[in-house]
């Protein structure tokens, strides 16, 4: 007979990390990056469709960012990847 071991559903209070430490880096530096270039590029914009784009573009580093601080990328998540670096330290993973 095997017994089925029952994982909680992931929420926000028990998210695990999908990120290394370099990755989480990155991320947040990219993500600063695309702020304040956004920033900068709002601050002389002059059409609607300039305007937009920076915007989207200081949104994108804004999500950087907050992945990068939280250590969870939902993508990761979805598609189920975990590095082998963080794999290795976590006995529930396969």
């Amino acid at each position: 007979m095997t017994t089925a071991v029952h994982h909680p559903p992931t929420t926000a209070a028990n998210a695990r990390h999908n990120q290394t430490t370099t990755e989480r880096v990155v991320r947040v530096a990219l993500g600063l990056a695309a702020v304040v270039a956004g920033a900068l590029l709002l601050a002389t914009t002059g059409s609607v469709l300039a305007y937009r784009l920076e915007s989207l573009l200081v949104l994108a580093g804004l999500v950087l960012v907050v992945i990068g601080v939280s250590g969870y990328s939902p993508f990761y998540g979805l598609l189920g990847h975990v590095p082998a670096s963080l794999r290795a330290s976590d006995p529930d993973q396969p």
